[in-house]
């Protein structure tokens, strides 16, 4: 298999990790741990219960006036963190480039933590000159801009193993892609 197939599979390890968990998505992401494993066997990546999983992401990620970690791109770059900001615009029309928009199930964002990884995934899937170096651009403009700063705070604000470890690797793993596809 080559880097680019386990990169592949890795990014929907990381796509899955920021979903809402349902009891469907525990067994998608029990189904790629050994991948990830296998990638950085000094992980100790564990899916909780499920229930508390979900309370944890709905925590963290969702609903209330003090969310701890929002998974927006537009909340960690702009000063008044509003969503869908121009950082979103772009995201969006850089989908709409490669013919990509956010999927209607998703019902999210597309500065939506997984929509982007999702985004990335699919560049790599393509695999051509053309998306690969909109890959690394992208990873450049967006990725690499705020997800080490929202990793940072999901390690600092979970209760939940699951959630720390994933943010532990996510990072490295952005920065390791950004460098083999320079």
């Amino acid at each position: 298999m080559s880097k680019r197939e386990k990169s592949v599979e890795l990014l929907e390890f990381f796509t899955l990790a920021f979903m809402r968990p349902t009891e469907e998505w525990v067994k998608e992401i029990e189904s790629l741990l050994e991948k990830v494993r296998e990638r950085w066997p000094q992980a100790d990546l564990r899916v909780e219960d499920p229930h508390l999983m979900n309370q944890e992401y709905v925590r963290l990620f969702r609903f209330g006036k003090e969310i701890p970690c929002p998974p927006y791109e537009s909340v960690y770059r702009t000063e008044d963190k509003v969503l869908m900001s121009h950082l979103a615009v772009d995201v969006q029309d850089r989908m709409r480039a490669f013919g990509v928009d956010v999927s209607d199930e998703f019902k999210d964002l597309p500065e939506h933590i997984s929509a982007e990884l999702e985004f990335l995934r699919y560049l790599y899937l393509l695999g051509e000159e053309e998306a690969l170096e909109e890959a690394r651009s992208f990873l450049e403009d967006h990725l690499l801009q705020w997800v080490p700063q929202f990793c940072e705070c999901v390690r600092t604000n979970s209760r939940v193993d699951f959630y720390r470890e994933v943010c532990a690797l996510l990072p490295e793993f952005l920065r390791e892609e950004f460098e083999a596809l320079r």
